[in-house]
């Protein structure tokens, strides 16, 4: 079930320098676990998903150094404790209005792979693309990274398929299987 690469899994916990052994990223498992339930006033079933995918791909790993997984580069731009998830937790609030919304976690991306285009879902859209979903024509989905500054661009880039970017970082969906149709509910 390893979804998020080790590095992503780190950024996840907000662990971007130094060493730390077992004990400590369960205990930062505990404590993130405990602040992001969805039971409690801050939490949010989609950010203990991505929460518990990091720490299924961590708790393998044991004790860590960081610095393996992060260049020069990557410690200039790096990010404070829980940056990631609230990144993440902004993008999921803007399609909270959505009535069983069809959710896919890759990696820190997420994909929204639900029908939301005519007038009734205007305000919906414009709401996403203000919290930085943006449209993937190619791929026929709404998509949001955390990190966008990370993705390198080119004129010759061509781009990863959906079945490509499954197979390396792996994929976890979410829907509401209780609903036998689809719908979405316009704001």
């Amino acid at each position: 079930m390893e979804k998020f690469t080790v590095k992503q899994a780190l950024k996840v916990f907000g662990l971007s320098d130094g060493k730390y052994t077992a004990k400590e990223i369960k205990l930062i498992y505990r404590r993130l676990s405990m602040r992001y339930h969805p039971d409690r006033e801050e939490g949010n079933a989609e950010l203990m998903k991505a929460i518990n995918q990091a720490w299924n791909v961590l708790s393998v790993v044991g004790d860590i150094s960081s610095s393996d997984y992060f260049n020069d580069t990557d410690s200039e731009t790096s990010y404070s404790d829980d940056v990631i998830i609230q990144q993440l937790k902004k993008a999921i609030e803007a399609i909270n209005t959505l009535i069983s919304p069809d959710i896919e976690v890759c990696g820190v991306w997420l994909y929204l792979h639900s029908d939301l285009r005519g007038e009734n879902y205007k305000k919906t859209r414009e709401l996403m693309k203000a919290a930085g979903w943006r449209w993937s024509t190619k791929k026929s989905v709404w998509y949001y990274n955390p990190e966008p500054q990370r993705v390198k661009r080119t004129k010759h880039r061509k781009g990863w398929q959906l079945n490509k970017i499954r197979g390396t970082y792996g994929s976890n969906k979410y829907q509401d299987q209780s609903k036998k149709r689809r719908y979405i509910a316009p704001l």
